[in-house]
């Protein structure tokens, strides 16, 4: 087990399913696949069939006699993706995968997905293959998690992303695929975290921060995404901590501490910019993962491995909290709850971030990799 790895992402695809047929109109054929790519589907039998309307309709069957897997249509007998025409269904464990219209090989009207990751699954509209009209996106549970208009292949009007809870999470203003305009983001629990404006897809004229107190956190003006003029950092209980001063160029040419009673205090660089660290620093930090971290038995058996990423807050206070895995989809449930077992049972105080002369809470993300040898 290693505190750092890199992740490599294997996109499954339905792959070579279908081997090329040749087929005459009136007849069907029926070929049996022993080995399908993905590996996690019963022994099937593949059925295509000319229509009167000279296309090649296409069933996968599985011989345990559950529901057909694929039911589409296509306008070749090879049945590959690219030659796609008409209807198309895909079923997976019984629940709908993946549902259109294609044209030639590309999808037209509404298209439906179900996802293995948030949100659940998604209903996006095409025109000749480029996603044009509206889109949206739902949780497993139904709740709206965005929606937004495509036109031509770049996104046009305000786009709304909702957190699982259905509260508003963000609103977005898109102008031929730039962000143009008003923006804002609020947290689960509708507090506003985030308000600014964008120009030519970049920050530009002011921009407002609130911090977990629901107090203004930092605000300031923008120019092509670089900070510019004046700008004011406060802290969590509302005084304010930093006054700092831009050039058009976004270069800072002026910089003021405060303390708690509001009194000028020496510029210090480390409370200027300090990332949040643990007591006895990271690399300690890594070791005493690796050493309590067990392998579940249960995981040793099934031969599993796996890369969980454990997100969490270290708030101003130098706490570690909002302990969660944030693998999606999830990985391994016992090696995943092993590791939120193994950061609590740790219990390693932390160093508070600075920035801009006061703390401030900072999402931290920690990579353990399992790889179970035999």
């Amino acid at each position: 087990m290693y505190a750092r790895a890199r992740l490599f992402v294997i996109g499954s695809v339905i792959c070579a399913l279908m081997p090329a047929l040749r087929a005459q109109k009136g007849t069907s054929w029926l070929n049996e696949l022993r080995q399908p790519c993905a590996k996690k589907y019963a022994v099937y039998q593949q059925q295509v069939l000319r229509t009167p309307s000279g296309l090649y309709q296409c069933l996968l069957i599985p011989v345990s006699g559950k529901d057909t897997l694929l039911r589409a249509t296509y306008d070749h007998p090879s049945c590959k993706d690219m030659y796609r025409h008409g209807s198309f269904l895909f079923k997976e464990n019984g629940q709908l995968r993946d549902s259109g219209n294609y044209f030639r090989g590309k999808p037209e009207g509404f298209v439906y997905k179900r996802l293995d990751q948030l949100p659940g699954y998604t209903l996006y509209g095409y025109k000749n293959g480029v996603l044009d009209g509206p889109c949206m996106a739902r949780y497993t549970n139904g709740i709206l998690a965005d929606t937004f208009t495509m036109v031509e292949g770049k996104e046009q009007g305000t786009r709304l992303k909702y957190h699982p809870n259905g509260v508003l999470k963000n609103s977005i203003t898109f102008d031929q695929g730039k962000r143009q305009g008003m923006q804002a983001s609020w947290d689960s629990t509708g507090r506003l975290q985030i308000r600014s404006f964008y120009k030519d897809d970049m920050p530009d004229a002011f921009y407002e921060r609130y911090g977990t107190s629901r107090n203004l956190s930092e605000k300031g003006s923008n120019r092509r995404n670089m900070r510019v003029g004046s700008w004011y950092f406060y802290r969590s209980n509302g005084t304010m901590a930093s006054y700092e001063r831009y050039s058009d160029s976004g270069i800072m040419v002026f910089v003021q501490h405060y303390d708690e009673q509001g009194k000028p205090q020496a510029f210090d660089s480390l409370r200027q910019n300090r990332s949040a660290t643990p007591s006895g620093g990271m690399n300690a930090f890594y070791e005493a993962v690796t050493k309590e971290y067990q392998v579940p038995m249960a995981a040793v058996k099934q031969h599993q491995h796996a890369l969980i990423e454990l997100c969490f807050l270290v708030d101003e206070q130098g706490k570690p909290t909002k302990l969660k895995v944030c693998n999606e989809p999830h990985v391994s449930p016992i090696l995943e709850q092993e590791a939120i077992r193994c950061f609590n049972a740790l219990n390693i105080p932390w160093q508070a971030a600075w920035e801009h002369n006061r703390p401030v809470p900072v999402w931290l993300k920690l990579p353990i990799r399992v790889d179970v040898i035999h």
